[in-house]
């Protein structure tokens, strides 16, 4: 599943190199268009299902799907996380309304893949704006 991650990184590498090569002064714009039109089919608004994936996959025991595969909800969690994982990547801004929901799964820590997926979440969320971050006062 991480060769769709990959996929992804040198698709849009090879685009910005191609658009670099026939115009540069056109890679401002195009680069952008690219990461506005990348994710036209998940928004802020699919967040809490995919977080709900991957909190459901952890929870159903292996084994349970037919022969030695995952299950569907563990194929759906994986899928759901890997999707998480690419939001904060490359469109850590997405997570934004979603603190709490990210704090509260942290703290019931009942899910490791959640666990993880959220804190990454957080952290790629307060590396793009750093106001957001908890300050001692």
């Amino acid at each position: 599943h991480e060769e769709s991650t990959e996929d992804l990184c040198c698709f849009q590498y090879e685009f910005t190199r191609r658009v670099e090569q026939s115009s540069s002064s056109l890679l401002p714009t195009m680069t952008t268009f690219l990461r506005q039109a990348s994710f036209w089919v998940i928004n802020s608004s699919s967040i809490p299902t995919l977080v709900k994936k991957v909190q459901k996959a952890s929870v159903e025991p292996k084994g349970k799907g037919k022969g030695k595969g995952l299950s569907g909800a563990q194929l759906m969690g994986e899928n759901a996380r890997l999707l998480l994982v690419t939001i904060s990547k490359f469109v850590p801004e997405m997570h934004k309304t979603h603190l709490s929901e990210y704090v509260k799964a942290i703290a019931d820590d009942k899910s490791p893949r959640l666990v993880e997926c959220c804190l990454q979440a957080l952290a790629s969320l307060v590396k793009s704006e750093a106001s957001l971050a908890p300050s001692d006062k």
